[in-house]
């Protein structure tokens, strides 16, 4: 209970982007989190989660110019709680124009691969991980549904366009157990594609196809 009240404080506490530099405001998120959640510490560029001699150790790391046109030549990692009393972080990490996450626990320093942004639901005991490629091939077009517990994660869902013929985008939950997205079909605007549907029944995630929208 203490443990809860306390992560909450912090979460409600914390630095917000309200603006700012994207940069200068991840900095300061970073930088009070590691102060405030037991179990973490920075060395420079490296954060280091969990206990000694079983933690999860992430590094950032600059690549220089090789003469790849690309603004994001770099690999970081943001640091963030994924929720109110959760032993989970959530390092995001950014390689080239490719983005994904990894998951790190507090206590034990096992980690979850995971690729896109998160969308969690409402209880916040399960979230979606939404990611978009935009037709660059540097990141999977896939959604995935996890269960999150105090002490595991579980890919309870997942579903990868293989052929780059649509990317997911905005997802949310319409409930704890509703998530929608749209299966966007082009990479420009006005959007076309498929409304999708993924409702949680008999223990089981089940797709349904809603509202389309024909590309011209």
């Amino acid at each position: 209970m203490l443990l809860t009240l306390l992560a909450s404080i912090i979460a409600a506490s914390s630095p917000v982007c309200d603006g700012t530099d994207s940069m200068v405001c991840l900095a300061k998120n970073d930088a009070y989190q590691v102060a405030h959640i037991p179990g973490v510490i920075r060395h420079g560029k490296t954060l280091v989660v969990g206990p000694v001699g079983r933690a999860a150790v992430f590094t950032n790391r600059y690549f220089p110019n090789d003469e790849v046109h690309n603004y994001s030549r770099y690999l970081r990692g943001r640091l963030q709680q994924s929720g109110p009393g959760s032993r989970w972080l959530i390092i995001e990490t950014f390689l080239w124009e490719g983005f994904h996450v990894n998951l790190a626990n507090l206590d034990h320093g096992a980690q979850v691969h995971v690729e896109g942004e998160f969308v969690f639901a409402p209880s916040r005991n399960h979230f979606a991980a939404v990611s978009s490629d935009g037709g660059s091939g540097y990141v999977p077009n896939q959604i995935e549904i996890f269960s999150l517990g105090k002490t595991g994660i579980k890919s309870e869902y997942r579903v990868v366009n293989e052929d780059y013929s649509w990317q997911p985008v905005d997802g949310k939950w319409l409930s704890g157990d509703i998530f929608t997205y749209f299966q966007q079909h082009n990479y420009d605007e006005p959007k076309c594609g498929t409304q999708i549907l993924l409702r949680m029944q008999s223990g089981e995630w089940h797709a349904v196809e809603k509202d389309s929208v024909p590309c011209e």
